[in-house]
């Protein structure tokens, strides 16, 4: 049992960041889709217009818990933060535009199921989220 322990332990160091990141980006889809549901079903907003409504919301939220707990951005000055907002933002609407274009192609024009265009988007959309803000948003000083 010790050495399961241990291998399991020697896991979650090795990818902490990856495993936060889902965890983390498990809690921003569920803000998303609440934000979705409480703007669209119950205050009755328009169906694009809650979509960004929720869009920005799961980017606010993403953006404190990937510098806080994924990524461990510990400087809030604005000289930091600013541009970590900056990229952060540019990155998620460049996969915003990814999505869109996976989705409009593989359900408007090929005729593809959009759940599991849904589910194919989402996971190209993770993969590249997690290393924009790996890379480039979230970078520390030692990585340039």
């Amino acid at each position: 049992m010790q050495k399961l322990t241990a291998w399991v332990r020697s896991m979650f160091v090795k990818y902490k960041h990856i495993i936060c990141y889902l965890f983390f980006g498990l809690i921003t889809t569920v803000v998303n889709i609440g934000t979705y549901w409480l703007c669209y079903d119950i205050l009755h907003i328009p169906n694009l217009i809650s979509n960004v409504i929720a869009w920005i919301t799961a980017v606010i939220v993403s953006f404190v818990t990937s510098k806080i707990w994924v990524f461990r951005s510990k400087t809030w000055t604005a000289d930091i933060v600013i541009p970590e907002i900056i990229k952060f933002g540019g990155a998620r609407l460049l996969t915003l535009l990814i999505d869109e274009v996976i989705m409009g192609v593989g359900v408007d024009l090929l005729h593809f199921n959009g759940l599991i265009m849904k589910l194919v988007s989402g996971v190209v959309v993770v993969i590249l989220n997690y290393l924009f803000s790996r890379i480039w948003v979230f970078r520390k000083k030692d990585q340039v």
